[in-house]
């Protein structure tokens, strides 16, 4: 039940949420798009009783069935730079914006998509509300851009090309 006159945004933090994400999360976001937040278990957002109010907010503890579904209508992504969430976003070609877990791997993942301009990064201890909704407003500017250089972050048909290796090197051993 999303407002087709507004885009919409997937915000999750990760298998099992992300406080620190879920507090970033301002009525303000749903002034102008939809907002559909992954809290994770037994997390919420600091504002979710004001964004329970809006029509916009769909606010779940987890996306297990509904998680395509969720993903293939948002038109932005704000999430962890783990490498599993990366492969997804390759996968379906997402713009995004992430905030690596700070003083992690994910500050190295989330780098690498910045240099290949795929995606937006904000460093989460610099973050608030406040800066969240001008990065997503911003990041809306160049969501095209994005998601064609997200798609070239892995290759294309790698289960083939890895089925052709596999293969030669069978036969190279006879």
């Amino acid at each position: 039940k999303l407002d087709s006159t507004v885009p919409t945004v997937l915000i999750m933090g990760g298998g099992t949420g992300a406080q620190a994400i879920n507090d970033l999360v301002s009525p303000e976001l749903v002034e102008f798009t939809n907002v559909i937040l992954v809290t994770g278990p037994n997390k919420s957002s600091a504002s979710s009783v004001e964004l329970q109010r809006s029509q916009r907010f769909h606010g779940v503890e987890l996306l297990k069935e509904n998680f395509a579904e969720a993903l293939h209508k948002a038109d932005l992504v704000v999430c962890r730079a783990g490498f599993g969430t990366i492969t997804e976003l390759a996968a379906v070609g997402k713009a995004s914006i992430l905030i690596p877990i700070p003083q992690s791997h994910q500050e190295a993942n989330a780098g690498l998509l910045v240099h290949k301009q795929a995606a937006v990064v904000l460093q989460q201890d610099q973050l608030t509300p406040a800066k969240l909704v001008d990065a997503i407003k911003a990041t809306f500017k160049v969501t095209a851009s994005l998601e064609e250089n997200i798609k070239t972050i892995f290759p294309v048909n790698a289960t083939i090309t890895l089925c052709q290796i596999i293969e030669r090197l069978g036969n190279s051993s006879r």
